[in-house]
């Protein structure tokens, strides 16, 4: 999202996004729930990064050492940081898709449905943290899409 906002505002070659939305209508349904009904004002930073655990089946299937890895980016994220990122995320409205966008998504992420997304690469069994376990694919993807002029 921080992407695209960037694009808009300054020309970029490429803009490469991974597991996340390039607008407001490609958002999961539940973005307007939480917007109305706005928890994120009571549940505070430290309380996300000590039940993020909860989260994880929604990022999908881990091995242990990604697992590990999950929990030690979500212990190590300030507080604030979170805090920002939900109410960021949820308010965003963004409608306007910048030039030279490249979109890779998976069919498995719980987080971010690849049928509301529109013109991306569809990566199969992909889950939100297919950068994790699809890493193979995905550099291979990123490899043809910097080629290209």
């Amino acid at each position: 999202m921080i992407a695209v906002e960037i694009g808009k505002q300054i020309k970029l070659n490429k803009i490469i996004l991974i597991s996340s939305i390039k607008t407001r209508s490609e958002a999961p349904a539940y973005f307007n729930f939480f917007k109305a009904v706005p928890l994120y004002k009571i549940v505070r930073g430290n309380l996300v990064r000590k039940l993020g655990g909860l989260m994880r089946p929604m990022f999908g299937q881990m091995s242990e050492q990604h697992l590990w890895l999950f929990k030690d980016m979500l212990e190590k994220s300030s507080p604030k940081f979170i805090e920002w990122a939900i109410k960021a995320a949820l308010h965003w409205d963004n409608e306007t898709v910048p030039a030279n966008v490249y979109h890779i998504t998976g069919d498995k992420d719980l987080i971010f449905n690849y049928k509301r997304i529109k013109d991306a690469t569809i990566i199969k069994g992909g889950t939100h943290i297919m950068i994790f376990d699809k890493a193979k694919q995905i550099n291979k993807l990123l490899k043809g899409i910097l080629k290209k002029k």
